[in-house]
């Protein structure tokens, strides 16, 4: 219910909606959230979000770098990418100082993914797309 007023909203504004709204978009996030063991793990978990010709959304996975804390992609970007998804331990919901760099230096929103939290930052701001969306 929460997306569709989201989406809504968003239309209503003349805005395209938050990609965080789109279905597929969340089952990726969720996906990512359960390698990470719900948060509960250091190791971070990341993709891109790739927009295709066609309009559909695809993901493009990162390795985990194996290291606490650290998700580090190396080369260029995927052609198309419209944003960065990684997910952080439940403790640290908010994006870092890394991923506010991230974002400006590619110019992408980069997407915190907690158990409770979504977290976006784009264009030096941060907000929080959704509480509560997932439960364990």
């Amino acid at each position: 219910m929460l997306a569709i007023m989201t989406l809504t909203l968003a239309l209503a504004a003349g805005r395209p909606p938050d990609i965080a709204v789109n279905d597929e978009v969340r089952g990726v996030f969720e996906s990512l959230l359960e390698e990470g063991y719900s948060g509960m793990s250091d190791l971070e978990q990341g993709a891109f979000v790739i927009r295709m010709p066609t309009g559909h959304l695809a993901f493009f996975r990162w390795p985990s770098s194996g290291k606490k804390n650290r998700l580090q992609w190396a080369g260029a970007l995927p052609p198309n990418a419209i944003a960065i998804v990684h997910t952080h331990p439940n403790s640290l919901p908010q994006p870092s100082y890394t991923d506010t760099l991230t974002s400006r230096r590619y110019g992408l929103p980069v997407y915190v993914i907690t158990l409770h939290r979504i977290t976006r930052v784009a264009d030096g701001a941060v907000a929080t797309v959704a509480r509560g969306w997932r439960e364990p």
